[in-house]
């Protein structure tokens, strides 16, 4: 028995990484900053060929030292005297809880 490879997530990675697995055979998943893992971060083949329990899901931690913004959530920056904003100021906690469009920079 052996398992072929859970899709590639969109967030983090899992290792190793082959083109297929021995039943029992061990994958650990992680994530960077700021998500964290929701479900195991441990799968292993199981005897019917698929990784048990199931993928984990990443979610955010929230963005910055704040509570967590809810979707659809607006942001505004503004620059110190002297500097210039390159990209939109007022940026929107989207899907995927990722902020749409990039982070301005003042420059």
């Amino acid at each position: 028995t052996h398992c072929d490879p859970p899709a590639a997530p969109t967030i983090g990675s899992f290792y190793p990484v082959k083109e297929t697995y021995e039943y029992s055979e061990v994958i650990q998943f992680s994530c960077p900053d700021p998500y964290t893992l929701n479900g195991s971060k441990s799968l292993s083949c199981s005897e019917n060929g698929v990784f048990q329990p199931a993928a984990p899901k990443f979610r955010s931690l929230g963005f910055g030292s704040r509570a967590p913004y809810t979707y659809k959530a607006t942001v505004t920056f503004k620059c110190n005297e002297g500097y210039r904003m390159k990209h939109s100021a007022t940026i929107t906690c989207g899907i995927n809880e990722l902020w749409v469009p990039e982070l301005p920079v003042c420059e």
